[in-house]
């Protein structure tokens, strides 16, 4: 385990119980991650491993548990090429609709009701902005297991509290906290905790499944 981050080590020693949680960002101790274009091959075990694990309309597919038959492929690249092969017409999936040549999700995550958002009652923008979307809530109002099923990042740890994130948002320079956590940090102040680069609320962007791709290779404290 030497050079590894606290979050791999965490999630490697929950692997029996997790699997998933581990195998969505991780390969085998030993396993090199392979990068780029699948290959054939790849693309065979990949529908291959379709036929094992009903993801299809699945709106919970454990990606990290899908990936293990894969050399070299984590779970969050499975998912990605999953989404690839759906946007191409190759696969259909009722819970993604392609929109003007992007692909939304369109399912439900998490079950249960969507809260409505609240509304503004002071001429504050920041006071009751929030900017996740409706399957992101407080996670006082929200139960934790609903939290991770929306969760891009289940193992990556929070610099400030050293706890597992529940509900990552990325600030403008590249800093994922837990929303909870920015909240606390920015409550008077308007600054990044690690770098006091000035952010404020309406600054942030909470990660979700949908958006993941787009801002991962922003993320500046992903080990």
């Amino acid at each position: 385990m030497i050079g590894w981050s606290e979050a791999r080590i965490r999630a490697w020693k929950m692997r029996d119980t997790q699997p998933n949680a581990y195998y969505y960002r991780f390969n085998d101790p030993g396993q090199q991650q392979r990068n780029g274009k699948w290959t054939d091959d790849e693309r065979k075990l990949f529908f291959k491993r379709m036929q094992e694990i009903n993801i299809v309309n699945n709106p919970h597919p454990q990606w990290g548990v899908f990936s293990m038959t894969i050399p070299g492929r984590v779970g969050y690249q499975c998912a990605n090429y999953y989404r690839a092969l759906v946007k191409a017409g190759e696969i259909v999936d009722t819970n993604y609709q392609c929109v003007d040549g992007k692909l939304k999700y369109e399912g439900k995550r998490g079950g249960g009701p969507r809260e409505p958002k609240r509304k503004r009652t002071t001429g504050d923008e920041d006071a009751d902005a929030d900017p996740g979307d409706e399957d992101f809530k407080s996670s006082a109002k929200v139960a934790p297991d609903v939290l991770q099923s929306n969760n891009p990042l289940p193992d990556f740890i929070d610099p400030i509290t050293c706890d597992t994130i529940e509900k990552p948002a990325i600030s403008p320079n590249g800093i994922v906290l837990g929303y909870d956590t920015w909240m606390r940090c920015l409550h008077g102040k308007d600054r990044c905790p690690l770098t006091q680069v000035p952010v404020r609320r309406r600054d942030l962007v909470v990660l979700t499944h949908d958006n993941i791709e787009e801002y991962r290779s922003m993320i500046a404290n992903l080990c």
